[in-house]
Parts: C-alpha cells; structure tokens; sequence
C-alpha cells in the first residue's frame, strides 16, 4: 500500500449519498497512551513523589496543572474521532499487477473541526491487545488528513492487485493522536466493497482468424481485403504490407491501411483459440490482450467461455462487460 492525498472537499450542503453512513461512535472508540504518553505519565508520578518528599507547594501545583493538561488532551483526542462517518465508494476496476484504490467518503456532519486523521492496514481482526502494546504514534499511515466542519472529505486507499478476481481491502484502522501526540484514539472500520481485476493483457497480437457466429452467417477467414476504407493508428503486430509507407513518406505519420469486405468487422475471440496454452491464467491474459486490441480497432467482438458467450459489440460497455467475465471466471471453485 502507498500513500494517497485528499482528492476533493466539498460543504455538507452540496453532499447527497445513499452510502451506508459508518459513523464512529464512542462505544466504538479506543484510547490508550503513546510512547510519549507513557514517557509523560512516568514525569508526572516522579513530580508528585517530589512534592510529597519536600512538601513543595509549586510542585503541587506544577504537577497537577500538568496532570489537568493530560485529561483535557485526552477529552479532545477521543472527540477528534467520535461521530465522524465513514462511507465507501465504488472502486473503480483494474488490471492485474496495478494499484486498486478504494475511495472513501470521511463525513463530518457537526461543527467540529477534525485534524491528523490517519488510516492504516490491519491484518489481523481483532488487534486491541498488539495496539495496546505497540502504542507509540509512530505509525507510518496509508494516508492522513483534515476534515473541516460540516464538510466532508474523499480519500483513496491505494492496495496493489496482486492477482484477477475480486480484490478487497479488508480491514483499515482509522486513528488520530490529536493534539499533543499523548494519547492514541483509533477504530475499525470494514472494506465491503470489493474492486474488480481483470487479467493482467499478454500474448500475442495476432488476432485468431475471423469468424461470425450463427446470426450473421458464414464469412471468410481472413479480415477484408475488398474496399479501401480509411486509415488508422499503426499498432505493434500489424502487417508491414498494411503500412501507408506513401503517407509515411510524407511525414504524416505512421498509419495502416483498412479494408472492408468478407470478414473484416466481426471477431469471435473462444475459449478453443488459446486451447495451447496449457495455464488458465495465460489463456485469460491473451482473449484480454485480443479483447483490448479489438476495441482499440473499433472491431465488434464477440467472446465464448465454458458456459458463457456474449455476443458481437464494441464500446465500453461491451468492453467492461468482457472483461469482467474473463476477471470473474472460475471464481467459484478457487480456495
């Protein structure tokens, strides 16, 4: 995980969500002195024995003004993070190998201004008793941040996606150590929504030969070799026959001829054309490779998995669409 920012931060007027609201209640909340806590409790109770031992008035009061400061530091440290609401965005999906961020909503809804806010990964569900024992302030958090009042904030938490499914965040502790880093309030709170990874593209360029499926009949093998249709953006593995070498003598660029004719818009990507590849991972990571090519070559494009085919399109709802059915095949039978 990495650090993020604070992306956008708008009045409590202008924010309508129909998230669930997570707010932080007391009950909720745990405190427990910092290294530098612990270190000023130690000085308080070697003050008192002082005064006690000389019967020094100005130690008494030195001592108890500073024992007073503690309780106040530890009133505003536990209030800086009681009733701040936490709500989770949608993810947006990924590829396999890229940073996932998970986007969270801090609602502040009163008029208390809330700083040094901090999340950080757990592990390990309940941590009450390691936290107690390693309460130092130290911790390097994911991200940190300040919520004005009656604003609220957007934050990402940024998680590599180690592999194509379903990634989820897990559980963040979200904690604070507001004002004077002498206590440590925290909490937990649950990443539910999942972020979609595709399989990460690889393979060949080479597109499987054409085919049409049953509704648009038969057609060649080849793509299109009648009419000239235009132009388009040279891409790694097409044809050097293909090259407009005349426009590229003219320095216009790099481009590759199009032809329409039998063959040259429909592509059927199937399960049986990366047959060879004996890995399933490898055979996700080529249809996702063609898939993106094919977009990409405003192509329609069909796709045919075990038990799934969805037909010919393009665009990025088609897109989406395909590449969530490779991210989500065999899920049910992984451990």
């Amino acid at each position: 995980m990495s650090e993020t920012v604070v992306l956008v931060q708008f009045p409590f007027s202008a924010h309508r969500t129909t998230a669930e609201n997570r707010g932080i209640t007391k009950q909720r909340v745990y405190i427990m002195p910092t290294r530098y806590g612990a270190i000023f409790g130690s000085m308080l109770v070697a003050m008192l024995l002082g005064a006690v031992n000389y019967n020094n008035s100005m130690a008494y009061i030195l001592t108890f003004l500073l024992c007073s400061l503690a309780l106040v530091t530890l009133l505003h440290t536990c209030r800086n993070l009681a009733g701040l609401a936490i709500n989770q965005a949608p993810a947006s999906a990924v590829f396999a190998g890229e940073l996932a961020n998970f986007p969270l909503i801090l609602d502040n809804r009163n008029s208390q201004l809330r700083l040094s806010i901090s999340f950080i990964k757990t592990t390990k569900k309940w941590r009450l008793l390691a936290d107690v024992l390693t309460s130092t302030g130290n911790e390097v958090p994911i991200t940190s941040c300040d919520v004005d009042a009656n604003t609220f904030n957007r934050i990402e938490l940024t998680v590599k996606a180690e592999q194509r499914g379903l990634l989820y965040a897990g559980r963040i502790k979200v904690f604070t150590t507001f004002p004077l880093g002498l206590f440590k309030a925290w909490s937990y709170i649950e990443m539910k929504q999942p972020c979609l990874v595709y399989p990460k593209p690889a393979g060949q360029n080479h597109f499987p030969a054409y085919k049409l499926t049953e509704a648009t009949g038969n057609q060649g093998n080849a793509s299109g070799t009648d009419d000239f249709i235009g132009f388009r953006n040279y891409q790694s593995g097409d044809s050097i026959k293909d090259i407009a070498w005349k426009a590229y003598a003219q320095q216009k660029g790099l481009f590759v001829k199009r032809f329409s004719g039998s063959g040259a818009d429909k592509l059927l990507l199937s399960w049986a054309d990366v047959s060879a590849l004996a890995d399933v991972e490898a055979r996700l990571s080529q249809l996702c490779h063609w898939i993106i090519e094919a977009e990409s070559q405003s192509l329609e494009y069909s796709l045919e998995l075990p038990e799934l085919f969805i037909d010919s399109g393009h665009g990025e709802k088609h897109l989406h669409q395909c590449l969530s059915a490779l991210a989500k095949y065999g899920l049910e039978n992984r451990p």
